[in-house]
């Protein structure tokens, strides 16, 4: 899960909505609610008429639940504290909520959203305060729904399923200057690639469709980014949504 470095230094906690107060008396679970936004490019089948791969630009609601470990004490939105320094943490996460939508010039409305059978978890694992930059490895094994209109059916939605959860995430060095009250932050950025074993979405009877081979997604604005960030997630406003039936 590597990626350029293009995150900025600046303190990005004072846009966050609204942070509970973490107790650190026990764990802790912490819900993040945020908009994200997605591209999740698609690959038809080779034996498709156009086999070529085609981005899906996705947004909308999000919630994330961070159990917080006994003795770490991360603050509140109003007023964040920083990871401590001389120690490495881990903090397992999980997607409760998502819902994103886009539109097809074919397909209408398109909305993707959390499995309502099986969970979305992971982790920021390696959490640690270095110098006042934080490095960490963060993932979600990602289980999603996508439904769009049938276009042999007009009326009529499809739904396609992932076969197996799908892993996303980024890793995360000093180099990406974040701040050490930033830590809810970190999962919100995802940048997967997939070159081998690439994951399947499947209909309501495990029939297999296209297949999935990237998968980048941020927080929307307001959100501080520098140029770099900008130019590599443009590609998230742009291109049309097209999926193709194996």
């Amino acid at each position: 899960m590597k990626k350029s470095h293009f995150l900025p230094a600046i303190g990005l906690a004072a846009t966050l909505v609204s942070l509970p107060s973490i107790s650190i008396a026990q764990e802790t679970t912490v819900p993040i609610s945020f908009d994200w936004d997605w591209e999740i490019v698609i690959q038809p089948t080779p034996t498709d008429p156009e086999p070529f791969p085609i981005p899906l630009n996705l947004w909308g609601a999000t919630t994330i639940n961070f159990e917080v470990p006994t003795g770490l004490d991360l603050g509140t939105q109003e007023n964040p504290l920083p990871v401590p320094m001389g120690e490495s943490f881990r903090i397992p996460t999980e997607i409760v909520s998502m819902n994103l939508e886009g539109t097809s010039p074919t397909f209408g409305d398109v909305v993707l959203r959390q499995s309502a059978t099986q969970p979305s978890e992971g982790a920021i694992e390696n959490l640690t305060n270095v110098d006042g930059n934080l490095t960490a490895s963060s993932f979600f094994d990602v289980a999603f729904e996508l439904e769009f209109d049938d276009p042999s059916n007009p009326g009529e939605r499809i739904t396609l399923f992932t076969a197996d959860p799908v892993r996303v995430g980024m890793d995360f060095t000093v180099a990406d200057e974040i701040a050490a009250l930033d830590s809810f932050w970190i999962p919100t950025w995802i940048w997967s690639e997939f070159t081998a074993n690439t994951p399947e979405l499947v209909d309501e009877f495990g029939v297999p469709w296209d297949t999935v081979i990237s998968i980048h997604g941020h927080r929307t604005t307001p959100e501080p980014m520098s140029t770099l960030g900008l130019l590599a997630f443009g590609a998230l406003g742009a291109g049309s949504t097209i999926l193709r039936k194996k």
